[in-house]
């Protein structure tokens, strides 16, 4: 999720992408894809980088939630960064 202080960082920082990685896939994870994406700011869920405390099932129900939610091409993997940011150069 994000705070007032994200907010005002995305704005001041101009982003238009977000790398998203952390605990709980399946909860704030993905709140904070889909807030960057309401944004405008366009979000990679880094799977391999994230988990969920609850097991590998509700890690994987919340990259299946998210791709829906932001793409499926939005879902990916840390190898696949690199690539991405040669793209936005």
């Amino acid at each position: 999720m994000f705070s007032d202080e994200g907010l005002a960082l995305a704005d001041e920082q101009a982003w238009t992408d977000m790398f998203v990685c952390g605990i709980d896939t399946e909860v704030c994870v993905l709140k904070t894809a889909v807030d960057a994406f309401e944004l405008g700011i366009r979000p990679w869920l880094v799977t391999d980088a994230s988990a969920s405390h609850s097991g590998q099932e509700p890690h994987n129900a919340g990259v299946l939630f998210a791709q829906k939610m932001i793409g499926r091409k939005q879902a990916i993997a840390c190898s696949e960064i690199e690539g991405i940011l040669s793209l936005e150069s």
